[in-house]
């Protein structure tokens, strides 16, 4: 949309244009008109104007001769646009125009005592470079401050005296050495010697520190390399090894250091000779030779085994104690040698003290009774015994039955409850209780072992059946004859 309002606004201004321009043309034609032209911005890089008369345009290019001298600093001017169309290009010349002042140096850090560098300036209108510089050489930049004494530059050091340093610029931390040749004494130091081995070594009439062992080597004061001065007497310890050690002395000795094979639990142990000053062994390879009290002859001729078996002198707990229980066996401690060089076929160590079995105790409830054994009777509920295991560790529970025996069960629960009663027996009718125990006169329900006249459990569904029966109104008879109205 805005394109097509572009075009109708472009339409419109033409058609103004072409009204404007008739009138002149009856006026007067291009070629009868003095023209008297206006500038009004043309084409990109063009002076453009019109006439005012007759409205005629034209295009000049402004390549005409200017009227007044062009220079670098003054260019031609076109009397209708007022643009630079003639100009003369700067001439930087250092040989011929060096001008240093604060207004052409080149901004930036300068170290001291180096050139600066200024901008070049045009020789013929003076103009200055922004871009073109030189390198003066006549104007440097910082003078060096030697007064900085940080001890960067040492002069000389004398053994036992004070050092002496050149000074450091304070702006750019050279030394005064190449320049002022300034120098200053740190008078807080004294400078130490410098010991170190002389390389021709030792003097042949010299006298060690430390005298020559069959261990070590002679040692020998070291040498200053700055004033040649001797370490004896300034630093003990500034030392150095040298010469060759003395031989050995070698005697029988017995002890850790010299053994070469420890005693087994049939054989003594093997141990080398050694130096009667430094104790060093005279035998570092030994072969060992199983059974043997001395190595073969012109094999080792400096070792020798000792009478010091140690017949299973060390020993450890291969197997603990177990004591017996009521119904496990127990077994007394193993002990065996702890050397790990003694060793059955079996790959364990040898057994000292072999452990034995100890046989299970059985239970002991002898001193206990829980509960007596109670018979029960034709009404009454009788009771197990009951007795308990008094070893530690055990507790087991036992019941007794009516023969005195001893009943170990599995389910505790069939022993907890009482024994049931026995109940009537008549057996020849004489509605007499048959039973030593009773000898009771009975009435039809103590015979009767319907559930109306159970007892426990049964005797509360029997409740429930009474009570319901006397709800319905109902009379039932028990096979005993006895009706069953109401609950007993």
């Amino acid at each position: 949309m805005k394109k097509n309002f572009k075009k109708a606004l472009s339409l419109v201004l033409a058609v103004l244009m072409a009204m404007a321009v008739v009138p002149f043309s009856g006026m007067a034609t291009n070629e009868e008109c003095e023209h008297d032209y206006e500038y009004y911005p043309g084409r990109p890089g063009k002076h453009s104007y019109y006439c005012e008369i007759c409205g005629d345009e034209g295009i000049d290019t402004c390549a005409r001769e200017s009227e007044e001298a062009v220079t670098c600093g003054s260019p031609a001017i076109c009397d209708f646009c007022y643009a630079e169309f003639i100009t003369v290009a700067h001439v930087f010349d250092a040989e011929e125009s060096k001008v240093e002042s604060a207004e052409t140096l080149v901004p930036g850090e300068v170290d001291c005592d180096e050139f600066v560098d200024f901008y070049l300036t045009c020789s013929e209108c003076g103009d200055v470079s922004d871009t073109e510089t030189f390198t003066s050489t006549t104007t440097k930049g910082n003078v060096h401050d030697f007064t900085k004494d940080d001890k960067e530059y040492l002069k000389e050091a004398v053994c036992e005296g004070n050092p002496v340093y050149y000074y450091a610029c304070s702006r750019c931390n050279v030394s005064s050495e190449d320049f002022t040749g300034a120098t200053y004494t740190d008078e807080d130091v004294v400078v130490e010697h410098m010991f170190a081995t002389p390389e021709e070594g030792p003097a042949e009439d010299e006298v060690p520190a430390v005298e020559a062992t069959c261990t070590s080597l002679a040692k020998y004061y070291k040498v200053c390399v700055e004033c040649g001065k001797s370490a004896k007497g300034i630093d003990e310890t500034a030392t150095y090894e040298a010469g060759e050690m003395l031989e050995h002395e070698y005697v029988a000795n017995v002890g850790k250091e010299h053994l070469l094979v420890s005693a087994t639990c049939s054989l003594g142990s093997v141990y080398s000779k050694s130096c009667k000053t430094c104790g060093v062994n005279q035998v570092t390879d030994f072969v060992y030779i199983e059974g043997e009290d001395t190595p073969p002859e012109g094999s080792v001729c400096n070792a020798f085994r000792t009478k010091d078996a140690r017949r299973h002198s060390e020993t450890k707990t291969t197997k603990e104690a177990k004591a017996p229980t009521c119904t496990t066996d127990g077994w007394t401690v193993e002990i065996s040698c702890a050397f790990e060089d003694c060793k059955g076929a079996d790959g364990k160590n040898t057994v000292v003290t072999a452990s034995e079995k100890v046989e299970k105790l059985g239970h002991d409830y002898s001193k206990t009774l829980d509960k007596e054994y109670k018979a029960p009777t034709c009404k009454q509920y009788g009771q197990y015994g009951q007795v308990k295991c008094v070893r530690e560790g055990c507790g087991k529970t036992f019941y007794i039955n009516e023969k005195n025996e001893m009943m170990e069960v599995s389910n505790v629960l069939d022993f907890v409850f009482a024994i049931e009663p026995l109940g009537h027996e008549d057996k020849d009718g004489d509605m007499v209780c048959d039973r030593a125990s009773c000898g009771g006169l009975l009435e039809p329900e103590d015979l009767c072992d319907c559930i109306c006249h159970s007892s426990g459990f049964l005797y509360f569904i029997a409740w429930i059946l009474k009570f319901f029966w006397q709800l319905t109104g109902t009379r039932p008879y028990c096979d005993c004859g006895v009706a069953h109205y109401a609950v007993d």
